[in-house]
């Protein structure tokens, strides 16, 4: 993991969260990790990027199975296979969970072809960024940093295969997730008012 900043121009910019669309206290994520899973807090809020709708995610470490950190490529191609609009992802470490840093916030994005993050919150002043970070933290921080916010019905849904041979997480030849719906829920854009059999991104439950 890179703390400092790397081709920090290459970052997406932070966007203002808006509207909490998701909090799931213990959702379940792949990882090619040994332990296979982890959970973590997943909150999920709609935003603005340059003017244009987006979403911000905060993934909220738990220390149950693999981290977020060495899970982020799993936690990010499921988040964009469900979510149709630009993404930013920050890693959350309560205190507790980083007893070495201490409490903190990284955005971590795929560039080019490499996993990189950047420390959102603390930075300290000579981080050339500290006052544009600072200043967003102050007017956004108390919400993204929250753990008592009550928690919401999982609502994710995502594209599918149809391939009856594939793994458990993804199918092998679309990358697409295949977990079906496992009751009729209006509102999904996929199944829709009659509920058909359409494959959800994740048992978020």
């Amino acid at each position: 993991m890179t703390s400092e900043l790397t081709g920090d121009a290459l970052f997406p910019p932070l966007p203002a969260p808006d509207i909490l669309l998701l909090n799931h206290p213990r959702w379940w994520y792949p990882s090619s990790c040994a332990a296979g899973y982890g959970r973590a807090r997943l909150r999920v809020w709609t935003a603005t990027i340059d003017g244009d709708p987006a979403y911000l995610a905060v993934v909220t470490e738990l220390g149950e199975g693999a981290s977020v950190t060495n899970s982020a490529e799993h936690i990010r191609a499921v988040l964009d296979y469900a979510l149709d609009l630009p993404l930013v992802v920050l890693e959350h470490y309560p205190a507790e969970q980083s007893p070495i840093d201490g409490e903190h916030l990284d955005q971590a994005a795929r560039i080019g072809r490499d996993q990189q993050w950047r420390r959102i919150w603390p930075t300290p002043p000579t981080n050339p960024n500290h006052e544009v970070f600072e200043t967003w933290m102050a007017v956004h921080g108390r919400d993204l940093l929250a753990l008592d916010q009550a928690p919401s019905a999982p609502v994710l849904w995502g594209p599918h295969c149809s391939h009856d041979e594939c793994g458990w997480h993804v199918c092998d030849h679309t990358g697409r997730i295949e977990h079906p719906c496992r009751r009729r829920l209006l509102g999904c854009p996929f199944c829709g008012e009659q509920g058909n059999q359409v494959e959800r991104v994740h048992d978020l439950a």
